[in-house]
C-alpha cells in the first residue's frame, strides 16, 4: 500500500515537475528572444524558437512516458512492436537536442559580451532628449546603416556619438517598437524600392543588397512588413 503511494506521490511530482520546465522555460525564452529583438537587427541565428520547440517535444515525450507507465511495463516488455514507439520517440528527442546543441553559435554569454555591462553613468541617463528619436530616424535614413548586415545597437549608438541606453529608450519607449523591428522596416522598404526600379533584380540579389544576411530573414520580414 506504501509503495503504491510512493508511486502516485511521484507522478504528481513529475507532472508538477514537466509544467514548471515549459512555463518557466518558455519564459526565459521569450525574455531572451526579446533582449536579442532590443540589440540586434538581424537575429536569423541568435533567435531561440527552435528551443522552445524542443521544450514542446519535451512535453510529448513526458506525456507519452507517463501514460506508458500507467498502461503498464508489461505491455511493452511483451511486444516488440509497442516498445518502439517510445524507444524511437525518446531517440528522437535526444538526437534533436544533440543536433541543436551542436549547431548552435550564438548564446546568452555572446549577448552579454557584445551588450557588456552598463557602467554607472549610463543606468542613471534615464532621460533621454526628446529630439533624439528625430535624430536616429534621420541618421539611420541619411546614411542607410540598415544595409549593414548584423547591424547592432551599439553601432548606431556609437555612431550617433551618445551611449545605447539614450538609443534603447528612444526606439523602444518612443517608437514603440525593438531596434530589430525598425531596421527590418527601413530594409524592406529598401527593398521594395529597389524591386520596383529593378525588377529583374533576383530575389536573392535584393535580399543581399537590402543588408539581410539571409534568403530566408529577408522573406519573412518582407511577409511582417510589406506595404499593403
Amino acid at each position: 500500500m506504501l509503495q503504491a503511494w510512493i508511486h502516485i506521490i511521484c507522478k504528481i511530482i513529475f507532472a508538477i515537475e514537466v509544467i514548471g520546465t515549459i512555463v518557466y522555460g518558455i519564459r526565459m525564452i521569450r525574455r531572451y528572444d526579446t533582449a536579442v529583438n532590443q540589440f540586434y537587427a538581424d537575429t536569423e541565428d541568435k533567435s531561440m524558437h527552435n528551443i522552445q520547440s524542443v521544450l514542446y517535444l519535451i512535453v510529448v515525450t513526458s506525456v507519452m512516458s507517463f501514460v506508458a507507465n500507467a498502461v503498464g511495463r508489461y505491455r511493452f516488455t511483451d511486444s516488440s512492436f509497442l516498445l518502439a514507439f517510445p524507444s524511437i520517440t525518446f531517440s528522437i528527442l535526444l538526437f534533436t537536442i544533440g543536433y541543436l546543441g551542436i549547431h548552435r553559435h550564438f548564446s546568452i554569454v555572446d549577448l552579454k559580451h557584445d551588450r557588456g555591462i552598463m557602467n554607472d553613468e549610463e543606468q542613471q541617463e534615464t532621460n533621454p532628449d526628446k529630439t533624439l528619436t528625430e535624430r536616429i530616424v534621420e541618421v539611420v535614413g541619411k546614411e542607410k546603416i540598415y544595409l549593414q548586415p548584423d547591424l547592432k545597437l551599439e553601432d548606431l549608438a556609437r555612431m550617433m556619438n551618445t551611449n545605447r541606453t539614450y538609443i534603447y529608450q528612444a526606439i523602444n519607449q518612443q517608437m514603440g517598437i525593438t531596434f530589430n523591428e525598425f531596421i527590418n522596416r527601413q530594409r524592406i522598404a529598401y527593398a521594395e524600392q529597389l524591386m520596383n526600379d529593378n525588377p529583374t533584380l533576383s530575389a536573392n540579389d535584393v535580399a543581399i543588397q537590402s543588408g539581410f544576411a539571409s534568403i530566408s530573414s529577408f522573406y519573412r520580414n518582407l511577409k511582417k512588413y510589406r506595404k499593403a
